[in-house]
């Protein structure tokens, strides 16, 4: 239905406008007026990403900006992105990048 591509929408827009922020299944189902198990199945449909894939992806995306582009240290970019935990963020940084978030930033500094 295309009522529920809007919607859809309306949820990645705002996972994109609050990356920094916590939020859960539930309010982003909230958003789109959908009970959270359809909206889970409508999101991995219309994205091919699950919504925790799709936001653990664009909070990924915003840290290798910010390991590029500023001198933050790579605990304030962790919390910039959402991450609650150093750990986690260096984890995921690692199994998505292949890299850790400090060796990435050593890496652009000689480009």
């Amino acid at each position: 239905k295309p009522e529920n591509l809007i919607l859809i929408n309306q949820v990645i827009e705002y996972i994109d406008d609050h990356i920094s922020e916590s939020f859960t299944l539930e309010q982003l189902s909230g958003i789109a007026h959908m009970n959270p198990s359809y909206f889970s199945t409508l999101f991995k449909k219309y994205n091919g990403l699950s919504v925790s894939e799709y936001t653990l992806k664009k909070r990924i995306l915003l840290s290798i900006e910010l390991l590029s582009n500023k001198e933050d240290s790579v605990l304030c970019i962790a919390q910039t992105c959402g991450f609650r935990s150093s750990a986690n963020f260096y984890k995921y940084f690692k199994k998505l990048t292949g890299k850790t978030p400090s060796e990435f930033r050593n890496m652009q500094s000689h480009i």
